[in-house]
């Protein structure tokens, strides 16, 4: 991986004290970072690393940098429209799975009927460099308590430019129970990009229908019958 270090103030006092918390972030039970923290300062590296531009490259980006947000950190790579390969997972997205995501599509987070959702979180992200935001909820089962959570996407470029990369944040909130659990997807948010009313993907498309002229009742055919009598 290679070493990139953040500018001044976006390097976490946890990384540069070899394990110490950093006095920003708020830390609850467990000892386990406030959400909206780890959400917070990952957004905030990543502006930070992004400049000017529309989105940082994937090269500029160390984990270690945001090291409270690590255990629920992804960086995916786009394979194709809706499609997206995990390189990076935390040990907590791991947890979630049971197993170890990386190396398999992001989507595996997602329930079945969901994962066109998150499909098309992807797909906004990677064509329009939006940030996405979305509400997670896993539905309660054997073994399975209620879970929510919530999970960020942001736009990475490679080094030709393209974006095609993400970098993620999933939070779970709750206890995880019997893995694997995966999550119902409200409706993204995109907290920045081209604003659009509709994500592509997310509704089903309208129909416009013609104005069709008034229907004419046709007699029905009368057949004479000539009779003698």
């Amino acid at each position: 991986m290679t070493d990139i270090t953040p500018p001044d103030g976006f390097l976490p006092d946890f990384a540069r004290s070899g394990g110490q918390r950093d006095a920003r972030i708020t830390f609850g039970a467990a000892g386990r970072p406030a959400e909206s923290d780890l959400f917070t300062q990952v957004d905030r590296y990543w502006q930070a690393r992004r400049g000017a531009r529309q989105a940082p490259l994937r090269t500029d980006i160390d984990p270690r940098a945001i090291a409270p947000a690590l255990p629920f950190v992804l960086i995916a790579e786009r394979l194709a429209p809706g499609i997206a390969r995990l390189r990076i997972a935390g040990s907590e997205l791991n947890d979630l799975l049971g197993m170890e995501a990386r190396g398999m599509p992001m989507t595996v987070f997602a329930e079945p009927e969901a994962r066109r959702i998150l499909s098309a979180a992807i797909d906004a992200v990677c064509n329009e460099a939006a940030v996405m935001d979305m509400r997670l909820t896993g539905p309660a089962s054997y073994g399975r308590p209620a879970l929510s959570g919530r999970l960020m996407l942001w736009p990475l470029a490679s080094d030709t430019g393209v974006i095609d990369r993400l970098l993620g944040c999933l939070v779970p909130l709750g206890e995880t129970g019997r893995a694997p659990r995966r999550f119902q997807i409200s409706l993204p948010r995109r907290v920045s990009g081209p604003p659009c009313a509709v994500i592509p993907g997310m509704a089903e498309p309208q129909v416009t229908f013609a104005a069709q002229p008034p229907a004419i009742r046709s007699r029905g055919h009368l057949r004479l019958i000539k009779s003698d009598l």
